[in-house]
């Protein structure tokens, strides 16, 4: 579908395509011309509303399965809803202040902090969420410790400013003394700590070669494979909720489309149409056809682009394409108002 190519309506087709899509999103069940006059007291004639309704399926943003039944949206219609009809300037923030307090309490890993972020979206939505990382940066080291495991085995612990940490075990192949792992640590620290890591990965052998003390193990793994334990790149790394919330939706209760859905909804095909989709003002609307998709050509993605210190990223909530798709952006507003301050 080129979604650039519709009839624009005036006021009054407008008026009425928005009713028949909402009234639909939450009834889910056609809507017929006698329903809108009583349900939303039209000032129109029920013949005005036929007409108009016929227009609109005339131009492609409606359908019905019979002459006598009520209209439905098509993936045509929410799109000239989305970018038409919806007042994206005027959505309300601001009501979700306990989910920022939920998340400020996540532990500061950042899987962990990402992966609740998912799940949050998930029970607010009542859908399926996601969230992919574009790229972490800014990350200056604030504390570093080797901490012993046993006699051969040590975990590096890493702190950033952002609040995020990081772990790695070290297996060594030699014993290593309590006094040995106080050196190394005066070591790292003394050198390591207020420097980013990408400025630690490009130089560490500068950084550490005035000492006495590189030829010891844990110095030399750090020394020759500095990607290892100040690796942090999560580029593309995507976490995800369940598919408990898609349950609950009529679209998904047969069998077969929910087949679809949870195959359409693999990690692969999620990467692929939230990487190559261009968001437009930070937010990006993908309805039915859209998604060029077949597993999932009849859901709706909707997702936005967080920033914060740290972290870029974009966060997604799926569904059936009779998503509340007013409700869903400002829930994704929310949120992108939220990350900031939380990662």
């Amino acid at each position: 579908m080129d979604k650039l190519k519709y009839t624009h309506l005036n006021e009054r087709e407008s008026n009425i395509l928005r009713i028949v899509i909402e009234d639909y999103i939450v009834e889910n069940r056609p809507v017929a011309s006698n329903n809108i006059k009583v349900k939303y007291n039209i000032p129109f004639s029920p013949a005005t509303i036929r007409n108009i309704l016929a227009r609109l399926e005339y131009f492609g943003f409606l359908s019905h399965a019979y002459t006598s039944s009520g209209r439905v949206p098509t993936d045509l219609g929410y799109r000239y809803y989305v970018d038409n009809v919806i007042n994206h300037d005027e959505m309300e923030t601001g009501l979700f202040e306990n989910i920022r307090e939920q998340l400020l309490n996540v532990s500061a890993n950042v899987d962990e902090l990402m992966q609740d972020t998912a799940l949050m979206l998930a029970k607010v939505s009542g859908l399926f969420g996601v969230v992919i990382i574009s790229e972490v940066r800014k990350s200056i080291l604030t504390e570093i410790e080797l901490v012993s495991l046993s006699s051969d085995r040590l975990m590096m612990v890493i702190a950033l400013k952002s609040g995020l940490l990081k772990s790695l075990v070290l297996n060594l192949n030699i014993s290593v003394s309590p006094n040995d792992i106080t050196i190394v640590n005066r070591i790292l620290r003394e050198r390591l700590i207020g420097l980013s890591v990408d400025e630690i990965q490009a130089s560490i052998s500068d950084l550490l070669k005035n000492y006495n003390v590189p030829q010891h193990e844990i110095i030399q793994i750090i020394f020759h494979h500095p990607q290892l334990p100040f690796q942090l790149n999560r580029n593309n790394q995507l976490y995800v909720s369940s598919y408990q919330g898609l349950l609950s939706h009529p679209e998904f209760q047969e069998y077969e489309i929910l087949q679809k859905t949870i195959s359409g909804l693999d990690e692969k095909h999620i990467k692929h149409i939230l990487s190559n989709k261009i968001l437009k003002q930070n937010m990006l609307t993908i309805i039915g056809n859209e998604s060029e998709n077949d597993l999932l050509n009849h859901c709706s993605i909707i997702a936005a682009s967080f920033e914060s210190d740290s972290i870029t990223g974009k966060l997604g909530i799926f569904g059936p394409t009779r998503i509340p798709y007013k409700n869903i952006i400002r829930i994704l507003k929310e949120f992108v108002e939220i990350m900031p301050n939380v990662c």
